[in-house]
């Protein structure tokens, strides 16, 4: 579960996406995932649609070191670990299956104390990290995958709290900090 969930958290894909990965998605040198498919209900590996809508969903992705270190030693450990393999397997090789790893992820989240948490959950926690880091709404949105206008609807309450607490943070220095400085 932990490359699961560092996937998850770190990549902001789409559960559907993170089944979909075979290790050839992944560019172990330049630090990337390729989201190209994702696995469908019936339990295939389909390429992703895009149309008019969702034309970013096909996209690269950077992968963060510590996950791609884990990635690389999931790999290694792995009875299934040729380039075409599923990353996120059963016990045979196939497609854990999105129910399946809902009910592991829940079992993290019981132990860490998170309640009513979802695999989808990581993906708007990755979203908030990155608008909380100072990116744009335009990076969010492809970083996800998602057109702007998604993300300007989900996210604008995010972006506009960090910028209203930017701006008071710098109002008040501006009027307190030389008097607090002793100035």
């Amino acid at each position: 579960m932990r490359v699961a969930l560092a996937l998850l958290l770190t990549c902001g894909v789409r559960a559907s996406e993170a089944l979909g990965f075979v290790f050839d998605d992944v560019d172990f040198e330049r630090g990337t995932a390729q989201v190209r498919f994702q696995m469908g209900r019936d339990g295939r590996r389909a390429r992703i649609k895009t149309d008019r809508r969702s034309a970013r969903a096909r996209r690269a992705v950077p992968v963060v070191p510590s996950p791609l270190a884990q990635l690389r030693e999931w790999r290694l450990m792995s009875r299934w670990s040729a380039d075409s393999d599923l990353i996120l397997t059963n016990s045979r090789g196939r497609t854990m299956g999105y129910w399946a790893l809902r009910d592991e992820l829940a079992d993290v989240f019981e132990a860490a104390g998170i309640a009513n948490a979802s695999p989808h959950t990581l993906r708007h926690t990755y979203a908030s990290r990155l608008i909380a880091d100072g990116r744009s709404l335009e990076f969010v949105a492809d970083q996800m995958g998602i057109s702007s206008t998604t993300a300007h609807t989900v996210y604008i309450h995010s972006y506009r709290a960090r910028q209203e607490a930017e701006a008071s943070r710098d109002a008040l220095e501006a009027v307190y900090g030389a008097m607090i400085q002793g100035r």
